[in-house]
């Protein structure tokens, strides 16, 4: 099936975006000029072998805490799949996050695998929606603090832009799902045109419906943002530890206003596996704190190592250990006393 012309011109409008940004990310680190692959060169030669550990080390207990989250929205929906299982779902996710082009295809794949397990795939989609919104709402917060502290000393008025665009799209949302007219709306404009479009609407409605019940459970959401203040307390070390393999003078508190600015920007999903995003986020944000084009770069370099590593330990997971759930849980689940 050939593609639209809206979707090749969108095709192209991406690749031309992100090489723009390669190319400045390039650029802003002197790797068009021979000196400037010199000062990479010494950059990675003088790397901290003690923090590269840590770092290595660290990011594991990263992917533990987003689990932890996941798994306390999916209790309070008596959804009884066990932590390891779903720190497997969670570890897959991460590899098809890697190779699908968008930042959401570990989303759907870890949706698929709960919902196989549970029984009840619109409840799985809420876990999963609701843990992601909390945590995008806590980080659009987070930003907007960094960047209203930041802004005037340190010359990223774009920052604003961002968080203000993120925080009026977040609003939509968020309207869209509590309130009752935008769905009515959908349905009265789609179903009855065709057996597809009605089913399409009916998992719509049970989705928003299984969203919606979490405005039922304050402890959970309050628990989901907790543990979402907990999990970029964890990315800012991640990140610092990264960085001080490379930047021995890198301060802890300056990342702290650093690292949400960066995890802001390396949220748009433009490109497979965030190339180009990514390095124009950590090259561009950490150079307004300070750190050198070679030491950010280097730091994108052991960030998305470590990427690589836990999408390939996913990857592996995914091939050795069946996706079937534990016996006995998706009839248990699915018991029409615990629907959603």
């Amino acid at each position: 099936m050939t593609d639209s012309p809206a979707r090749s011109g969108y095709r192209i409008f991406r690749f031309v975006l992100v090489s723009l940004l390669v190319g400045y990310v390039l650029h802003r680190a002197r790797l068009t000029t021979p000196d400037g692959w010199h000062e990479l060169v010494v950059t990675l030669h003088g790397s901290h072998l003690g923090f590269f550990a840590a770092s290595l080390l660290f990011t594991p207990l990263v992917h533990v805490q987003s689990t932890v989250k996941w798994y306390a929205l999916t209790r309070a929906r008596r959804m009884n799949v066990p932590f390891r299982r779903l720190y497997y779902y969670f570890v897959v996710g991460r590899f098809y996050n890697l190779i699908l082009p968008s930042n959401i295809g570990g989303d759907l794949v870890r949706i698929r695998m709960l919902g196989v397990a549970s029984g009840r795939p619109a409840d799985a989609a809420a876990t999963v929606f609701v843990e992601r919104l909390t945590g995008i709402l806590t980080l659009v917060v987070y930003a907007s603090i960094a960047a209203a502290i930041t802004a005037a000393s340190r010359r990223v008025p774009w920052v604003f832009s961002a968080v203000v665009l993120a925080s009026a799209a977040l609003a939509v949302l968020c309207w869209a799902l509590v309130a009752d007219r935008p769905v009515r709306l959908l349905t009265k404009l789609l179903s009855g045109r065709s057996p597809l479009l009605d089913a399409l609407v009916a998992k719509i409605v049970r989705l928003r419906a299984a969203i919606v019940a979490f405005r039922d459970m304050p402890s959970a959401l309050a628990v989901a943002f907790g543990h979402s203040v907990v999990f970029y307390v964890l990315c800012v070390a991640d990140i610092w530890l990264t960085l001080r393999v490379f930047d021995r003078v890198a301060e802890f508190s300056t990342m702290l206003l650093a690292v949400p600015v960066v995890m802001l920007v390396m949220n748009a999903p433009l490109s497979v596996g965030n190339v180009g995003v990514l390095e124009f986020a950590y090259t561009v944000v950490l150079g307004a704190f300070g750190v050198s084009p070679t030491a950010a770069l280097s730091t994108v370099m052991l960030m998305r190592l470590k990427m690589i590593l836990a999408a390939a330990g996913g990857g592996v997971a995914h091939a050795l250990i069946s996706d079937a759930a534990p016996a006995g849980s998706a009839a248990q689940e699915a018991r029409p006393d615990r629907a959603a």
